[in-house]
């Protein structure tokens, strides 16, 4: 009798012990089921980041050659402004160069008008004083 305890004791003991290994394969074997799961999330995550990481590089790459660009830009934009700074300047030298000029070409026509003026009554003939004495004496009786 007593051996029939211990044995329906130890049976006992048994199937509760292949309970408890059924629970742990089954706990095991949803872990299993999740690692793989998780292993699976994993690989995509890294998938995932890998195309991120080459989208990235294309981004960089793009945002260097647009600053080169950009430089690039700058740089003939500041060379134009001092073309048309240059350019100015000697506009405004020759401007005033032709400024000088034409006084001086003023200076020259008046000084002329009044040499002519002088010039042809030294050459008066005659004929030519009489006809200015009498246009000038007709003038007078008019006022």
């Amino acid at each position: 009798v007593q051996n029939k305890l211990q044995i329906g004791s130890q049976i006992k003991d048994l199937e509760d012990t292949i309970a408890i290994n059924k629970q742990i394969i089954s706990n095991l074997v949803a872990n299993s089921r999740e690692e793989e799961s998780l292993k699976a999330a994993t690989e995509s995550l890294n998938k995932e980041n890998l195309k991120l990481l080459e989208k990235l590089k294309l981004i960089t790459r793009e945002r260097d050659e647009l600053q080169a660009k950009l430089l690039i830009a700058e740089q003939i934009i500041e060379d134009y402004r001092g073309a048309e700074m240059n350019v100015e300047d000697r506009m405004k030298e020759r401007i005033q160069e032709m400024l000088d000029q034409l006084s001086k070409k003023e200076y020259v026509v008046q000084s002329y008008e009044t040499v002519s003026y002088t010039h042809l009554r030294a050459h008066e003939t005659v004929l030519d004083l009489v006809c200015r004495l009498l246009l000038e004496k007709k003038k007078k009786k008019k006022k």
